[in-house]
């Protein structure tokens, strides 16, 4: 094969790959706007939690000013639809409290 042949061969392939990834993006953002839309409050968290990169349902209850059952709820969703992950915190037995917190943040890896 001469180089020039090469040369369109690599282009070619480079082309595939880019036109590959973009419709893969393009999947993915309708993807997750499909889920972004299942409840209004959504939007609002995903923000919160892009600015702060984590917290808990009470500190997310505060600043979007809705009950725990509610923002719990809609992250539950959230969780479920893998547009977010979570972790337990530690307990603070200074506070009394007896079940640790649950912390929530972006899933990066969504797809």
């Amino acid at each position: 094969m001469s180089n020039n042949n090469n040369n369109n061969v690599k282009k070619d392939l480079k082309m595939r790959s880019s036109k590959q990834q973009e419709n893969k993006n393009v999947i993915i953002e309708k993807k997750w706007k499909t889920f972004m839309d299942k409840h209004e409050l959504r939007y609002e968290i995903w923000s919160l939690l892009k600015i702060n990169f984590e917290l808990n349902v009470t500190e997310i209850s505060n600043l979007v000013k809705q009950s725990k059952s509610t923002v719990s709820r809609v992250l539950i969703g959230m969780k479920k639809d893998g547009l977010i992950i979570s972790r337990r915190g530690e307990t603070k037995k200074s506070d009394g409290e007896k079940i640790p917190p649950k912390f929530y943040r972006i899933n990066f890896e969504f797809n």
